[in-house]
């Protein structure tokens, strides 16, 4: 399976033809927007709303280590991706993967969230995620990028 990352904006274009037979999204949209607008669709399609921040924004804007308590507000106020949204991935792949050709990743500027999922996805299946990691167009969220991965790894229907 070929895993692409791209933006809501490409995607959306990318929509105005078929999809190809075979083909997989999986659309992240932030918190406070509208999930993606396609004319077509594809086989296969997750849809995810959460934002692109991590405690360790928190953190280094506070100068300090939070607490476990201010972690899950954190979490909570900001919408931040989540054991069970990386889980809802894991089978997600798991009931795609012997059915798609292509994977295509998507987030709103196609760089943070969706390269974590896809740089996930790949490690996990072909042991190469750090060709994602190593691209200078992406900047893998390393928080999905590891609840995926540890979900994939852990996965049990």
């Amino acid at each position: 399976m070929r895993v692409e990352v791209t933006s809501r904006e490409k995607l959306e274009k990318r929509s105005e033809n078929p999809f190809p037979s075979g083909t997989a999204i999986i659309s992240i949209a932030d918190s406070d927007i509208d999930t993606i607008l396609m004319k077509n669709k594809p086989d296969y399609l997750l849809l995810l709303r959460f934002d692109d921040v991590t405690t360790g924004d928190l953190e280094f804007d506070l100068g300090r280590k939070i607490s476990e308590p201010e972690a899950d507000e954190f979490a909570r106020a900001y919408h931040m991706f989540n054991d069970e949204q990386a889980k809802k991935v894991a089978a997600y792949i798991n009931s795609i993967q012997e059915k798609v050709n292509t994977l295509i990743c998507q987030c709103e500027y196609g760089q943070s969230r969706s390269a974590g999922v896809a740089a996930a996805v790949r490690e996990f299946l072909y042991n190469d995620g750090i060709e994602i990691f190593a691209d200078d167009r992406y900047y893998p969220n390393k928080v999905v990028y590891r609840k995926v991965f540890n979900a994939l790894n852990n996965y049990d229907e």
